[in-house]
């Protein structure tokens, strides 16, 4: 296998938005790259819902994030979350957008509008009231006057509750409507017009290739490990972004609605066709997936970290998750929000949960992707500005179809003179071989590095630094992946680097061959040390004994489902200094009710359910599992009893609870 970056020179974004001051930096677009303070800048940006957190956890939970490497923080704004009625408008407590922006801009961290006005996010009409509707006489997401007028209101009072705020980075006009472009212009529009500025304005851009108007909304894609809204119950095929490639239109995103929201073909250029003319950016890059009630997978940390990780190998340079953290539907004057085939959508979605299998979840619980997430965070931080000048090549041989689990998956990204090498061996609901000897030549401007005996193990992935210079020695090649560039007290660099799975730990410069050792090791002036990064103790909690109660809860909240009522009802206690119960149902469906209102509920699909009961009073709830039958036609991966009802529950205390501890541990100790 051969990468040829001869002809490679390093890419120099041209500047095609005016670049403007944001959280005291000055924010620029080039063809091929975001600028901060006029370098290439490659942020993470993660996607958390306010008006699906509590506002007295949203500090707590933003700093979480930005521990895990995030820097902008996206949201939507859901129209229904604030104007029930129409003309009133909730902008306090759970909902107040500005105080929202302000706890992020007290952090450091940039926010990423996404004020729709259509937002989906699982939202009951996609965001839109009840009432708007009947208002537009059923023409939404059209140049209709009336509506365009309801809409212009809307984001004048979103425009109010973000004056003076001064970290806003980014305002992302509707969502999934890329057939119309005069629409989302006319929505931009509307957006200048009631004071919403940014130095970036986007519009999503996956769908089937449609025209898209580059010139003024910047097209920002993503991927995701699974698709619960496909409306069969079969096993996908191999994802795409499970390979480094050229294509950055995930066509399987958003069909569920894509149908509906379609329009007619306008000219302009292709949102998968636009390499080279605007920077390649994420926004919902899966940190998990929304379960449905007939599409149930279990998402691991593999799953989750493949996708930004041959992105980032095929030329990404804005890593944007959706979502990042978890949140939970708010019920609105006794109302629910969550979308389903009751409310005229595809897919029926839990009551409250919005968890998303998150890295951080929808009670603020870490789970083993956050961990492996951050490792790449890490290499961003410290590479991201070389990547930015990086070509992505792809090898003389590459997988013919997307079964081929036997042909090297790589990518290199390279200026010409050095490189990072990406290997992938991941591929979600297959095993995939282990590459044993690999030898790769990778002839540069100047000279060719050929690597050899390199061993890729089943189920791992990698970043092999070529060609750098390190301490002022030439690096060859190193079996070992750089994690981190740091100063140290001296001034002097530190280099950390994790160890690759079934290699040892070598650097290969020019000179000498330097072994890695957690202790370090000096190459020139510059300390080169081996990691094994920090991992969390999983919670084992106390077992409580549970109570079968007779069934006293009417069978409601899930009656859009269509189900029978054969519901088991537990009863649940625990002491007072407890703050989260881990749950752990076999069944089809569950409720948690405190004196008798819903507070959680879960789609059975073999992931720990957790419940905040921090502020419920007395303590004690009932847990509703309804059985998972014979009759009952869902897509789950793991296998699941049919005709009973189980649970068993475990209260932990503290403030943040940490999931079972997976691959993101076992695959950084190698």
């Amino acid at each position: 296998m051969q990468f040829d970056a001869r002809g490679v020179t390093p890419l120099v974004g041209e500047e095609i938005r005016q670049t403007m001051r944001c959280g005291g930096s000055d924010i620029g677009v080039t063809t091929h790259y975001l600028t901060k303070d006029g370098r290439a800048w490659l942020p993470v940006m993660g996607e958390l819902h306010y008006s699906r957190i509590l506002q007295k956890d949203w500090e707590k939970e933003l700093l979480k994030m930005k521990d895990g490497g995030v820097e902008i923080i996206s949201s939507y704004v859901f129209w229904l979350h604030h104007e029930t009625e129409p003309g009133k408008f909730n902008w306090e407590g759970n909902y107040s957008l500005r105080a929202f922006i302000q706890l992020c801009e007290k952090h450091s961290l940039y926010f990423f509008l996404r004020p729709g006005p259509w937002a989906h996010g699982e939202c009951r009409n996609g965001g839109f009231p009840d009432w708007l509707d009947l208002a537009c006489h059923g023409k939404l997401r059209c140049m209709d006057k009336v509506y365009l007028g309801y809409v212009k209101r809307f984001f004048r009072e979103i425009a109010d509750q973000t004056k003076g705020c001064r970290n806003i980075i980014g305002v992302q006009a509707e969502n999934e409507m890329m057939q119309n472009h005069t629409y989302l212009l006319e929505i931009k529009k509307l957006l200048l017009e009631s004071g919403l500025c940014a130095p970036l304005f986007t519009a999503t851009a996956w769908g089937d290739g449609a025209p898209f108007p580059v010139q003024e909304l910047l097209p920002v894609f993503g991927g995701y490990p699974e698709a619960p809204w496909e409306q069969h119950t079969k096993k996908l095929p191999p994802h795409l972004h499970n390979f480094f490639t050229k294509e950055r239109n995930d066509a399987m995103i958003g069909t569920d609605v894509l149908s509906v929201t379609r329009q007619n073909q306008e000219n302009g250029s292709k949102s998968g066709d636009c390499q080279g003319t605007v920077p390649f950016l994420t926004c919902e890059i899966g940190g998990g997936n929304q379960v449905t009630y007939h599409r149930r997978p279990l998402i691991s940390a593999k799953d989750v970290f493949t996708i930004p990780f041959t992105m980032l190998g095929s030329g990404c340079n804005l890593l944007g998750y959706y979502m990042y953290h978890g949140g939970s539907n708010p019920v609105l004057h006794g109302v629910t929000t969550q979308e389903s085939r009751e409310t005229g959508y595809l897919n029926d979605y839990p009551v409250c949960s919005y968890d998303f299998q998150a890295p951080i979840g929808e009670c603020g619980q870490i789970r083993p992707s956050y961990t492996a997430l951050n490792l790449l965070h890490q290499f961003v931080k410290s590479f991201g500005e070389r990547l930015c000048h990086m070509e992505s090549l792809l090898p003389d041989m590459v997988p013919r179809e997307r079964m081929d689990t036997k042909t090297l998956r790589a990518a290199l990204r390279t200026d010409g003179v050095e490189g990072f090498l990406f290997l992938n061996n991941l591929q979600r609901n297959f095993k995939m071989p282990a590459h044993e000897n690999i030898t790769l030549s990778i002839l540069l401007q100047n000279r060719e590095i050929l690597l050899e005996k390199l061993y890729l193990a089943s189920d791992s992935c990698c970043i092999i630094p070529v060609g750098l210079t390190i301490g002022g020695k030439r690096l060859k090649y190193a079996t070992a992946q750089p994690l981190s560039v740091e100063r140290g007290a001296d001034g002097n660099e530190i280099w950390r680097f994790l160890p690759i799975q079934g290699n040892e730990p070598l650097c290969y410069f020019e000179e000498e061959t330097i072994a890695l050792t957690e202790s370090g090791v000096l190459a020139g002036n510059t300390i080169l040390k081996l990691e094994h990064p920090r991992s969390f103790v999983p919670e084992r909690g106390r077992k409580l004994a549970l109570q079968c109660v007779h069934e006293s809860i009417p069978f409601t909240q899930f009656r859009y489902l269509g189900l029978t009522d054969k519901t088991r009802e537990f009863l649940v206690t625990w002491d007072e200094n407890e703050t989260y119960l881990l749950v752990d149902p076999i069944g089809n469906v569950a409720q948690a009710y405190h004196e008798g209102k819903l507070i959680a509920d879960w789609f059975c699909y073999g992931d720990t359910w957790v419940i905040d009961v921090r502020d419920l009073f007395p303590r004690s709830i009932t847990i509703k599992v309804q059985p998972l039958t014979e009759e009952d036609n869902i897509y789950l991966e793991v296998p699941m009893e049919r005709n009973t009802c189980k649970l068993s529950v475990k209260a932990v205390q503290g403030e943040t609870v940490f999931m079972d501890c997976g691959w993101g541990y076992d695959w950084k100790e190698g």
